[in-house]
């Protein structure tokens, strides 16, 4: 399973500083609907543990936007 950073315009967008509208939408929706959900259960769900490290830190990117 490739990392949810490889090759994606609103991530790179993100962590570089240049996210529009539609982005930080994105991130806030992902923020939502993952809230409630822990490293174990995505975990148990079948992912590798970089994966949702790095699924996990893409979400963790909603508290950074919404600091600026």
């Amino acid at each position: 399973m490739p990392s949810p950073c490889e090759n994606h315009p609103p991530f790179q967008r993100l962590i570089s500083d240049s996210a529009n509208a539609v982005d930080r939408q994105w991130l806030r929706m992902l923020a939502e609907v993952f809230k409630e959900t822990s490293y174990e259960q995505l975990i148990e769900a079948g992912m590798t543990r970089d994966y949702v490290r790095d699924f996990l830190g893409t979400i963790a990117l909603n508290r950074r936007v919404n600091e600026e």
